[in-house]
């Protein structure tokens, strides 16, 4: 956990964790991740704003038109720290990636469970993007 996340949680918390491997290299997931043109394809698009914000636009609903974030911290092709304003109060979402063999990655969504907030976030919010994630992939990878 970097020394940012550190200073904004309590030592040890519990934490909530998604995860999925992809057949493609850490470089491409991290494109799929950042690249505003790929977001839309799976998540939504954003656009961002003064001090490190941004506004997502989902592409499903889930009953919020547009979510802001606070992008916290940014680790060039291996990550990224978001503080996102839910209607319970903030949360913290740290989206780590990792190479795990030959042309294979993995995606882990991690969020740390503290009296504001529980599981149902990460859970109800993204696990169908994941799977659009999963599928938008698949589908770069099988067109030439």
């Amino acid at each position: 956990m970097s020394l940012r996340v550190q200073e904004i949680l309590p030592e040890d918390p519990p934490v909530h964790s998604l995860e999925r491997s992809f057949a493609g290299s850490i470089k491409e997931l991290w494109q799929w991740i950042t690249d505003p043109e790929r977001t839309s394809l799976w998540i939504g698009s954003y656009e961002m704003g003064p001090e490190n914000t941004l506004w997502l636009t989902p592409r499903t609903p889930m009953g919020l038109s547009r979510i802001p974030m606070t992008l916290l911290e940014i680790n060039e092709g291996t990550g990224l720290t978001l503080s996102i304003d839910g209607p319970s109060g903030p949360w913290l979402l740290l989206v780590c990636l990792e190479e795990v063999g030959d042309h294979a990655s993995r995606l882990t969504l991690l969020s740390p469970l503290t009296d504001s907030n529980d599981a149902a976030p990460l859970e109800s919010f993204f696990c169908a993007p994941l799977e659009a994630l999963s599928t938008a992939f698949s589908k770069a990878k099988d067109t030439p």
